[in-house]
């Protein structure tokens, strides 16, 4: 069950308020929290202020000083100096379901895991330790795990990521139709270390690729696609990436140049038999191996967007059984033939 947070919001126009209410409602099916609307600021787990008027503004400052246990979004552009703390997210106008709901997303990772926090130092001598406050509903009390830039990159290849590091206004942009990133510095930017880093640290919007071939023109561009494979493959612990089922039914569309990215052995006869797709159950039964090595296998091939997923049965019938079966039909076929049937 996902946890129910409530948004609240001060200076936001007639026009914008509607469309917001709206796109609180396709929250519902989230993995990790549904939001409504209220009009209780104190009930909210995120207060959204319009920050492109005088009193939006005003407002806003006021709310970075306040203590507060609430999220704060700036709806426009942040006024200067805003700060870079974890519980401050920006939403650019204008208002799109797109931009609205991973803000809301990242404003939910900092509420549940602020209270869940709180709870747990408040109720440390108890046996329950677990406990969350009456701000959130969840029948589940287990913690959210960080989101990372890794599980941010665009499924869309004609998307890229634009990200601002808050803490040195450093900006990276991965482009994930060439698996390329460039960096607004003359230092080195650690993409392994930004791919896994917790994304409250960055201000990340997805541009097109008209956007992007703007802000690329004076950059110089850098590999992305072992560095992206290394580090999806150190990472996954077992557990597929977000957006992944153990269920589903995977098939690469696209061959991985194995001679770049690493010669296992496993690897390439993943690789054979997801050309032709099948499910994680049946690789490994087929190939006898662990789960866990397909899993981290399946992870890198999505990272690099490689591999399509869907809900689709699989036929576990393997090669062997087919031909053989083809084979039965094949003389059954001839003696029904000369017998005249």
């Amino acid at each position: 069950m996902p946890y129910e947070l409530k948004l609240s919001s001060q200076q936001v126009s007639v026009k914008d308020l509607p469309v917001l209410k709206i796109i609180l409602s396709l929250t519902k099916t989230n993995a990790l929290a549904s939001w409504d609307y209220t009009d209780n600021a104190q009930a909210a787990a995120a207060l959204l202020v319009d920050t492109d008027s005088d009193e939006g503004r005003s407002a806003f400052a006021k709310l970075i000083n306040d203590e507060r246990k609430q999220a704060l979004i700036a709806f426009g552009n942040p006024p200067d100096g805003f700060g870079t703390a974890n519980d401050i997210f920006v939403l650019p106008k204008p208002i799109r379901s797109k931009n609205v709901i991973p803000v809301l997303h990242q404003a939910a990772e900092w509420f549940i895991n602020t209270q869940q926090e709180s709870a747990i130092a408040k109720n440390s001598s108890r046996s329950n330790k677990n406990e969350i406050p009456s701000a959130i509903t969840k029948t589940e009390t287990k913690t959210q795990s960080i989101r990372r830039i890794i599980d941010r990159l665009p499924k869309d290849q004609n998307k890229a990521l634009h990200i601002v590091e808050k803490a040195s206004n450093r900006l990276l942009i991965i482009d994930r139709w060439r698996n390329r990133y460039y960096v607004y510095s003359s230092a080195n930017a650690d993409i392994s270390k930004v791919l896994v880093s917790d994304t409250h640290n960055f201000i990340i919007e997805e541009i097109d690729r008209k956007q992007l071939n703007k802000e690329i023109e004076q950059l110089i561009p850098h590999e992305l696609d072992l560095t992206l494979w290394k580090v999806a493959l150190s990472i996954s612990d077992g557990q597929l990436f977000e957006g992944l089922s153990q269920t589903e039914y995977f098939q690469l569309r696209r061959w991985p140049d194995l001679k770049r990215l690493g010669n296992d052995p496993l690897h390439m006869k993943l690789t054979a038999l997801l050309r032709r797709g099948a499910t994680i159950d049946y690789i490994a039964d087929f190939l006898n191996a662990p789960t866990t090595e397909i899993v981290h296998f399946i992870n890198a091939c999505y990272a690099l967007g490689y591999l399509d997923h869907q809900h689709k049965p699989i036929d576990q019938t393997t090669p062997a059984t087919k031909q053989l079966n083809n084979g039965k039909r094949s003389l059954l076929s001839r003696i029904r033939n000369r017998l005249g049937i």
